[in-house]
């Protein structure tokens, strides 16, 4: 029967075989992790970004409804703001 044992410089040999391939696989997997965060940190401002439309049209509306803001201009930036909820709507059904 042969010589089952496996002598050190065999495994030493084959450390650095796999060792680039290792570095490999892990850089794979860092940029994987690192382009789920980055998506889910654009994601999120996505949304905080509606929530801030949201928060700068109410305070027009109470500017408005106290007289600090004419009927005209708080119509002009209603209508901007939906200008550009209505552009971003038509970019992530083109996109998506």
């Amino acid at each position: 029967m042969p010589d089952q044992t496996v002598k050190p410089e065999d495994a030493a040999d084959f450390l650095l075989a796999i060792l680039p391939w290792t570095i490999v696989l892990f850089a794979i997997l860092l940029a994987m992790a690192i382009s789920v965060h980055l998506l889910g940190r654009w994601r999120g401002r996505d949304g905080e970004d509606r929530e801030g439309r949201a928060a700068v049209l109410k305070n027009f509306q109470e500017m408005h409804e106290r007289g600090e803001v004419s009927e005209e201009e708080f119509r002009e930036i209603k209508s901007q703001l939906a200008g550009t909820v209505q552009a971003e709507l038509n970019d992530s059904d083109d996109t998506g």
